[in-house]
Formats: structure tokens, sequence, C-alpha cells
């Protein structure tokens, strides 16, 4: 073995050693081998051949004191009680589902710096995050993100449990921890993890813990479940943003969960970065047949699956739906593709028969049946689908506490803040002893953060015709940090989410106006909203300039079918590609305008006055290709600027 080292170390040397420790001595000494950097070491021993030792250095039996022998217990024990079964509708007991049967994987996008992954490669098993690179390395630092009740936390769950039942081996301690609940103050890791997981008997002291942590780094798994749910003055100035910057425990392998978007910044650092996609629609299937086979009513699952149409579906369709198809599936399937919402349809499914084709209409008949399931087991009679007034007035006063902890950046509050015990009762909420095993608090927090966003949102539609309320400075504050509950208040009020609108159409026209990329956010927001309350783009008509922008890329042409119609009609303007003589595009282009080729989008061409195009890195003979084809399109607007942008 020594031989193979003769690039680093001289010949004189190589030949005065006798023994493997000399050379691992040397090898210390040159710096090619430490306790924390041992990538020089497990290539020699893949040289020779021994295999038995590798294993050993990248997974080394430690030395585990009884306290931390304890420890590893008492985490497996608990993760085991908590995530063996999981009840996917917290308000009905009754159905608690198997982790390891119901939990149908999902599918993750990769986007890697080590070359490990493939972009765009969808991962068979949750546990290939960890793979390794030829010379042994993996990522240390994990960012997986998903839009709102897509299996994040369940996501985490599933890695708990995976390692109580040995299928992470290279992990001796996984930590997984809420971050919604974790203190502002927080000045070190260890804190954390006494405060959310151990109990005050624990039979480790947060020294022993502390230094069995820094030494064994290599072995540690943290999951921070929920970026986005930490709430604090300033994230920058936290132990989570030192420990996701590599400034405490480098070595320490961290996953962590967030929306899209929301913490981007601070999770800048990761190096491997995924998308959960979500259930295909034979996960669908799979997933809707164990439900209903927990419950008894397999009949029911199979008439389920035929009204969803889901085995007609080869390919996930388009997100948004062509002339061709029917709107109502299509956005049944957006539905379907949320772990959370078809849990939802399920058992909507089940008790009413019904599939409602939009996200709030999700949120608003679970709502009925819970409310339903209350009135039926206390005795209280409804007048048809009407609620007795003392419980309007109960949700209602949930709606207007759900609202004001958003705006103050809160998810928990006191128990003391709910006078009724029917919203306690409810299932919505959680009440607790508090965070802290520590420290006994009586809290409550809703069991969802969309069920705060939706409650929210339902507050504002109250109250967005009330002359007293400052409206404006409410919506502008859920635009720029609560999308979800515009997505949901534009479901609720439909026709009557002008002012919103407005609000999003002028942060658009101002990106615009300082020359920003313009599809940033608002506009993906704008057009989700759009699509919720179910109304055409000619309804932001009135409201748009009548300029249509083509911004130049490299990035090919991809839009969906709505971002073509609201930027066509609204002026906003395309983004794809005009590569120099790609009449291919420039065509696609040309039918995109004229509303050919099966592309849907509102007839804007009288809306359509002029034609600002970024010429950046456009030659000369493409723009004289660009003006005749569009000289000889049956466009209203022929006339073409030109803007470096």
């Amino acid at each position: 073995m020594k031989y193979l080292c003769s690039d680093k170390i001289n010949r004189r040397q190589l030949e005065d050693i006798k023994h493997p420790r000399q050379l691992f001595s040397i090898l210390v000494d040159l710096g090619l081998v430490s306790g924390q950097n041992t990538q020089f070491l497990e290539e020699l021993l893949r040289r020779i051949q021994r295999y038995d030792l590798l294993t050993e250095v990248q997974h080394p039996k430690l030395q585990i004191s009884d306290g931390v022998k304890g420890l590893i217990k008492y985490l497996k024990d608990s993760y085991k009680k908590h995530y063996e079964n999981f009840r996917p509708i917290p308000w009905n007991p009754d159905v608690s589902l198997s982790l390891t049967k119901v939990y149908t994987k999902l599918k993750v996008i990769s986007n890697d710096r080590k070359q490990m992954f493939k972009i765009g490669e969808l991962l068979a098993s949750e546990l290939d995050i960890f793979r390794q690179s030829e010379s042994g390395e993996h990522a240390r630092r994990i960012k997986i993100d998903g839009p709102p009740a897509m299996g994040k936390s369940t996501f985490c769950r599933k890695l708990a449990y995976d390692w109580v039942l040995g299928k992470i081996p290279q992990y001796k301690l996984l930590f997984l921890l809420e971050m919604r609940h974790v203190r502002e103050n927080a000045s070190d890791l260890e804190s954390i993890i006494f405060d959310q997981l151990l109990p005050k008997d624990t039979g480790i002291t947060r020294q022993a813990l502390h230094s069995y942590i820094s030494v064994n780094q290599n072995s540690v798994l943290c999951l921070f479940d929920g970026l986005d749910e930490f709430k604090c003055t300033d994230k920058s100035k936290t132990v989570i943003h030192d420990i996701l910057w590599d400034k405490l425990l480098t070595w320490c392998t961290v996953v962590t969960t967030t929306r899209p978007h929301e913490c981007d910044k601070y999770l800048a650092n990761c190096e491997l970065y995924f998308t959960i996609q979500g259930f295909s629609p034979s996960d669908a299937i799979d997933y809707i047949h164990k439900y209903f086979t927990y419950i008894n009513k397999v009949q029911d699952a199979e008439s389920l699956v035929e009204e969803l149409k889901l085995r007609d579906v080869k390919a996930p369709p388009s997100k948004y739906p062509r002339d061709s198809d029917s709107k109502d599936d299509h956005r049944r399937y957006d539905l379907l593709c949320n772990p959370l919402h078809l849990t939802f349809l399920c058992l909507l499914w089940e008790v009413k028969a019904c599939l409602p084709t939009r996200m709030t209409d999700i949120y608003k008949e679970i709502l009925d049946c819970i409310i339903k399931r209350y009135c039926s087991k206390h005795g209280i009679q409804r007048s048809g689908n009407t609620l007795p007034e003392n419980l309007k007035d109960e949700v209602r006063s949930l709606a207007k506490l759900a609202c004001s902890l958003l705006m103050k950046g809160k998810m928990i509050f006191d128990t003391d803040k709910i006078k009724s015990t029917m919203l306690l009762n409810l299932g919505l909420l959680v009440k607790d002893t508090g965070v802290s095993k520590l420290q006994v608090e009586n809290i409550c927090f809703f069991y969802h953060k969309t069920w705060l966003e939706y409650f929210t949102a339902l507050h504002i539609s109250n109250i967005i015709d009330n002359s007293d309320t400052d409206i404006r400075s409410i919506l502008q504050h859920i635009i720029n940090k609560e999308r979800q509950v515009c997505i949901f208040l534009s479901g609720i009020l439909t026709h009557r989410a002008t002012p919103l609108f407005k609000l999003l159409i002028d942060q658009v026209q101002d990106k615009y106006n300082t020359s920003e990329d313009i599809f940033s956010e608002p506009f993906p927001l704008l057009t989700e909203c759009l699509v919720e309350a179910q109304l055409g783009v000619k309804y932001l008509t009135p409201y748009m300039p009548d300029r249509l922008i083509i911004h130049g890329s490299s990035h090919g042409l991809q839009f969906s079918d709505v971002d073509v119609a609201v930027a066509s009609e609204t002026g906003l303007g395309l983004y794809g590609i005009l590569e120099a003589k790609d009449e291919s595009l420039l065509q696609q282009l040309i039918d995109i305008l004229e509303c050919k080729n099966g592309v849907t989008c509102t007839d804007h061409r009288h809306r359509c006055k002029h034609l600002i195009l970024d010429t950046s890195a456009l030659s000369h003979d493409t723009l004289a290709m660009i003006t005749t084809k569009l000289s000889n399109s049956s466009l209203c607007a022929t006339v073409l600027e030109k803007r470096n942008m």
C-alpha cells in the first residue's frame, strides 16, 4: 500500500516504512488523512481491494457511552411510537395508517454540484439522497422543497422511521426537528434537541451530547423540517443559519425542507437540491386503494379511481388544460398529485361522494364535514346546510385569530386565546403542553399550515369590503409574505377579488418599469390566483398596458398556456428563446401570438399594439427574419421596437 503513495511521499521515507502505523502517521502529518477527512485513505483501500477495512473507515464502530446508548434507544422508541402509524385525518381517530404500507414514495428531482445525480433524475427511494460519489463523498447540506401539503413532513418522518429500521446505518444519531417550534434565542443545536425531543430524566447531559456530536459529526443526521415556518426577526442571526452555512457542525449531514422560494437565500449553501413532485397516477391509485382498504370500503376505492379517470392518464398532463381537455379533470389531477389533498378527496368521496375541482372548494367541503361531524356528535341541530349562528361566530373568531397570527408572523398561540371548547374539539387545532419537554406550557397550533392560511383568507374575505379596515396593507402583506393565502382568497372571492388582482398587477408593472424580471414573483402568483378564481384572462384586460414584450433567453420556450394567455392579454410578455436563425422557435412564437396549433389563450390581438423585443442576443439577420414573419402574420401589431434589456 505504501507504494501507492509514491507521488505523495519521497522514496527514502517509503523505504523506511516497515509498519502500516508508520505510513498512517506520515499521511496524517502531510494532512492527507484526518478524523474528518478520510477520502485519500478510502481510495488506497479501494485500490488494494480491502473493502472490509473500507467499510470500517466509512462507518466506524464508535465508542458509545451508556448515556448516548440510552439516547439512541429513546429516540428510536419515540420515532417508532409516533411515526410507525399516522392519522391522515386528525379529527377522525378511527383512521390510522401504517407509514410503511401507506406511504407512497414521492418523486424527487435533483440538481447537484458533485455530479452524483443527473439533473431531472427521479429517485427510486428517499434514501438515494445520501448517495455517495465514486470518491466516497456525499452531500452534507441538502435542500428539499415542495408546494404546500406535498408531503415534506411525511418525507422527514419516513426518513426517521427508516433510521429506526436500520436502513441508514451510517448515522448513529438522527434528530428530527420541527422548525416552527425552534426558539429564536436558541444558542446551540443541543438546546433545540433537549427542548423538542428529550424528557427531563434523560440519561445524558447537554455537555455530553455536545461532546459526542462534535467528535462524531460524520455519524449525525439532522432533519430541519419546515424552515419556512421558522418565525424570527432575522434568520441570519440564528444557530440554524450558522449550521446551514457550515459555521457550525460542518461535517454533520443536514436535510432541510421548505416551501419553494421562501428560504432560498438561507439555503443557498446547500450542495444538493431536490423538489418533491408528488403522486403519479399509479401512486394515487395505490394510495386510494390503501385508504379504502383500511376502512373496509374497497368498492369505494375503485369507484373513485374510475371517477377520476386515473387509469386513462398515461402521463401527467400540462399544468393548465388545452381546449381538447376537460378543465375539471386537469384541475382535479393537480389536486390528487398532492398527498394531503388526495386524502381529503378520499374522505369527501367516502362521506359525500363529491369531488371538488379547486383547492379552495376542497377545504370548504372538508370544513363542512368537520362541523357536521361535531354537530352530530354533540346533538346540535342544523337547518339544511345552514350553521347555527353561535357556530358561525365561532368559525369567524377562529378565522380572525388565524389572520392575526399570520400577520404577526406567528403559528403558535396560547390556549387561553380560545374561549370555546368547540374550536378545540373540531380537530383542526392541536392542543399541547408546549414544545419543550422540560418546560410545561399550554399552547395551540393548526395541525397543518394550510388550515391557518385558509382561515386567514376566510377572515380577509369577510372584511375586504369594510371601509374601516386598511385592507390594502393586509393584501400587500399577504402578497409579499403569504402567497398561499392569496390563492385561497382568490378562490373564495372569485370576481370580488379585484383589489387583490389590482395590487398584483401593480407589482408586476413596477418590475417592468424598472427592467426587472417580470416573470419572477408575483407574476406566477398572479397566474395561480387567476386559475383558482376560475376567471378568464379577459378579466384583467381593463387594468393592463397595450404592449407585448418578448425576452430572449437560453432556457427554451417554457411557459404554460395560462402564462401565455395572461402575458398576451395583459401585455406583460412571453419568456422564451429566440436563438439566431431558429425558424422552428420563431414559428412557434407566431403560432402562440395567433392562437394556432392548439395553443389556448384568448383573442388578445386587439390588445397588442406594440411588440417590444429584447435584441441583446439577436443578430441583424435574425431581427430581419422576425420582422418578415411578423409582417406576414395576421397580427394587428407589426411594429417592432428594438430594446436592449
